[in-house]
């Protein structure tokens, strides 16, 4: 009885290690070692998809399963929030596999990336919602038919409207130190460069006309003075000039 309950057991964990190796395959079979590589991720655990990805490209970096493999490893990153390599992977999915069908995915997701890395407040540096807009706009232009280019669209809306407003706080910062020539410079490029934000562009608009009259005022004080670059190429008559016609432009400005 001892001899047959042992063969039972033995033979039962046989079954179940032939179970368990047949669910992982071939290690050597490039299928076979995607799919046991893909287990983690398809689970959500990202840490460990990602070194278990990795090792499948080094080993089948010819495999017609390593571009998703990529593209896996740059999501698993996202899905981390550590977009920073996330943007570079996509980056590189997409120099690799130009014409790979989810080329626009990793578009978008490299948008997303610069986005997500993008401070909402405006009085902070806005480098990554410039180069998130760019991406957005690339997709758009690059990528129409794209089920993507709706959420683009929406975010290159919200991110322009970042910029304007984080360079209409900037002008206003400088003419709240008084330093007038920055007010007028900062002002002038909001002007100039987002035209459809009437509202920031009649408050710009008034700030450039009353930063001319303060420095009118000062180079008719003192002549010689270099603070600023419009001393050098403008006299104080010409300053109140450019100061009048930023004054009657903010006052036409209909913001509705």
């Amino acid at each position: 009885m001892y001899n047959l309950k042992n063969l039972i057991l033995i033979l039962g964990f046989g079954v179940l290690s032939q179970g368990c190796t047949s669910t992982k395959g071939d290690p050597n079979d490039p299928q076979a070692a995607y799919v046991a590589a893909k287990e983690s991720y398809d689970d959500g655990n990202y840490e460990i998809a990602l070194t278990k990805l990795k090792e499948f490209t080094a080993r089948f970096p010819y495999s017609n399963l390593t571009a998703t493999a990529e593209l896996q490893i740059a999501d698993s990153h996202f899905r981390l929030e550590q977009f920073p390599e996330a943007s570079a992977v996509y980056s590189e999915f997409m120099k690799l596999h130009p014409k790979h069908e989810d080329v626009h995915f990793a578009k978008f997701r490299m948008g997303l990336c610069q986005w997500n890395l993008a401070p909402e407040s405006i009085d902070r540096d806005q480098e990554f919602t410039e180069k998130a807009v760019t991406e957005f706009k690339e997709l758009v232009k690059e990528y129409p038919s794209s089920k993507y280019t709706g959420e683009a669209k929406a975010n290159i809306e919200k991110g322009e409207r970042r910029l304007a407003e984080a360079l209409a706080f900037t002008g206003a910062f400088y003419c709240k130190q008084e330093i007038w020539h920055a007010c007028a410079q900062r002002s002038m490029e909001l002007v100039d460069e987002w035209p459809k934000y009437k509202d920031l562009v009649k408050a710009a608009s008034q700030r450039v006309a009353d930063s001319f009259d303060r420095l009118a005022d000062l180079k008719d004080k003192s002549v010689e003075s270099d603070k600023n670059q419009f001393f050098k190429s403008m006299t104080s008559a010409e300053m109140r000039k450019k100061a009048r016609f930023f004054q009657a432009s903010s006052e036409k400005i209909n913001e509705n």
